[in-house]
């Protein structure tokens, strides 16, 4: 952020979607880098990601829908680590 001083705050947002689209959903993303969350990450740090995910994805936030498809990725990836077992 200290390099995006002076920018207006939608810029700085844009550019943080932009991320978020292209590095954590991006079709080839594992489960872990789909939640933003490196293989050490606790169940607490997994569901704190992927509600924040989730309140960004929401229908009230994503008007148009353009980012409906990473729903599907992000549950798939969620379901995939969610437990001891499953990683």
């Amino acid at each position: 952020l200290a390099r995006c001083r002076g920018r207006p705050i939608e810029a700085i947002r844009e550019a943080a979607r932009f991320y978020v689209a292209q590095i954590l959903f991006d079709p080839r993303s594992d489960a872990y880098r789909t939640l933003g969350v490196d293989s050490y990450a606790t169940r607490e740090e997994l569901r704190s990601n992927m509600a924040l995910l989730l309140k960004w994805l929401h229908p009230h936030k994503d008007v148009a829908g353009e980012n409906a498809v990473f729903v599907g990725r992000m549950i798939k990836a969620w379901d995939r680590l969610k437990t001891e077992d499953r990683r």
